[in-house]
């Protein structure tokens, strides 16, 4: 052999050691990550979960049943539920990536997305929209809503663009109202029954009380008026989603299961949010979920449909709260819906 077939063979001999120690180096690490996985595998995952309702409103309880029956030990999943009033507020902490995954409404999700911030919605366990316009008995229809003391959350958001809808709808005139902010569902519901107003706007839950008082009643059940109207979503920021994909999975089975397990055992649902609500008198919580449970208001599939997307964002653009049409493409991921 000569020296040229020597080199060859020498160099093709050190090629293949060369390229048998990189497999076996990648082999390794393969081995090694796979191990470490395993180890991990064996804590719980991690997300972060934020409620916009403090403390939390019976609409919002299938999440803490889920955390309160096991369902996300189940899931292999450490939720940690923090708690904040504002939407706006529980909208930025998600857009800063304090929060995983977020309950608010989507008039500050819409709102932030055309601001361009890096949101998206990824369904909603209560697509229905659970407000009553309740007050004086004397107002028979929401029409007769013009002149009086109306309350709501705040000015400009969802309680009072859920009110002014349904007023157009009975051909009234919401400009002539004399609009009230006065703060949480609890705080209105207070204020309605101190005379301080004529009507306002509550969640399902506080209407048992409302007109238990013999001077009030329903005035219009919004979710009748506009059946297609979305007041409750779940967000997250883009990073969370490619990077908590499985968490984010992992916690819409577990609240999915946690909603038909309500409606199976709705007895103990209530115990549990009785529970949750130690200030709140029992027979009202106990009333609120025993009207969610029985009329099936949560969704256990997490899912919002593009004709309840396509309405809610057209009514906010014509309203003036966007100030251009945002595709369900675009705001919406359909990767968690069940």
């Amino acid at each position: 052999m000569d020296l040229k077939s020597t080199r060859r063979n020498g160099a093709g001999t050190s090629r293949r050691r060369l390229l048998q120690g990189a497999t076996a180096l990648a082999a390794g690490i393969s081995s090694f990550g796979i191990l470490k996985y395993a180890r991990a595998a064996d804590e719980p995952m991690k997300l972060k979960f934020l409620s916009t309702t403090s403390p939390p409103d019976p609409v919002a309880h299938p999440y803490y049943y889920a955390r309160e029956k096991g369902f996300f030990k189940e899931q292999k999943l450490d939720v940690a539920i923090s708690e904040i009033i504002s939407a706006t507020n529980a909208t930025r902490v998600t857009v800063t990536g304090e929060s995983d995954l977020t309950m608010t409404d989507p008039i500050s999700a819409l709102q932030a997305r055309q601001a361009s911030a890096p949101i998206r919605i990824t369904g909603s366990f209560s697509p229905v929209c659970d407000y009553f316009i309740v007050g004086r008995k004397d107002i028979q229809n929401p029409a007769q809503l013009q002149g009086r003391r109306f309350s709501v959350a705040t000015i400009g958001g969802s309680t009072q663009i859920f009110s002014r809808l349904t007023i157009e709808a009975a051909r009234g005139d919401p400009s002539k109202v004399q609009w009230a902010a006065t703060g949480s569902s609890a705080a209105r519901a207070q204020a309605l029954i101190a005379n301080t107003f004529d009507a306002t706007i509550v969640q399902g839950s506080f209407v048992s009380k409302i007109v238990s008082y013999p001077d009030f009643h329903i005035i219009a059940d919004v979710s009748k008026v506009l059946p297609n109207m979305l007041s409750i979503v779940e967000i997250s920021n883009e990073h969370a989603i490619q990077t908590k994909h499985a968490e984010i999975s992992a916690f819409v089975r577990a609240v999915s299961k946690a909603v038909l397990w309500a409606y199976d055992n709705p007895k103990e649902a209530a115990a549990v949010s009785v529970a949750l609500l130690p200030n709140s008198p029992k027979e009202e919580i106990t009333a609120a979920i025993d009207a969610y449970t029985k009329r099936k208001f949560w969704s256990a599939r997490d899912r919002i449909t593009r004709v309840a997307y396509d309405y809610t964002m057209t009514k906010l653009f014509e309203g003036g709260q966007l100030n251009r049409p945002i595709r369900y493409e675009d705001m919406v991921t359909d990767d968690f819906m069940l």
